[in-house]
């Protein structure tokens, strides 16, 4: 997509990396500690960063739209944790550890999984349409943030019950 040799991938995937990590690091001050925002908050304002950057990238193929990228989803960061955050509020004490394991054992799943079916679908589709897998990824936040809000309606018509 970008016609880059290993060394200038090298460069902007180091970058991205510590750009990531500082970017992190000072919103978790901003968000968590200075303003409190809740855990619900965070998950939104996570999943809207990787749409964007997901977006971006199957959108636009410019070095720049790259860059713009790792600034729009520097904030994705936030979702494992504040997922795990909600998982422990949901479930008693005794099942956490059936619900983590639960949790860890897909996740450590999913590179086998993820990696045949992105690499499958990269390959039918870099000649013809190469942006494909970054909407595919975008489509999944989207399906990930429905699954957020039911979850949000669904808690809240159980409270109400209560």
């Amino acid at each position: 997509m970008y016609h880059w040799n290993p060394e200038v991938y090298s460069r902007y995937a180091s970058v991205s990396t510590l750009a990531t990590t500082l970017f992190m690091t000072l919103a978790t001050v901003l968000l968590v500690k200075r303003w409190k925002f809740a855990d619900s908050t965070l998950l939104l304002i996570s999943l809207c960063s990787s749409f964007g950057a997901q977006l971006a990238l199957g959108t636009f193929y410019t070095p720049t739209a790259y860059v713009a990228s790792l600034v729009i989803g520097s904030l994705s960061g936030f979702a494992p944790i504040t997922i795990r955050n909600r998982l422990s509020r949901l479930v008693g004490p005794e099942e956490l550890g059936k619900i983590f394991a639960l949790g860890q054992s897909i996740e450590s799943l999913m590179p086998f999984f993820g990696s045949l079916l992105f690499s499958s679908l990269f390959s039918l589709t870099i000649g013809s349409y190469p942006g494909t897998i970054y909407h595919f990824s975008a489509g999944i936040v989207v399906l990930s943030v429905c699954l957020f809000v039911f979850e949000r309606l669904w808690c809240k018509k159980e409270e109400e019950d209560e």
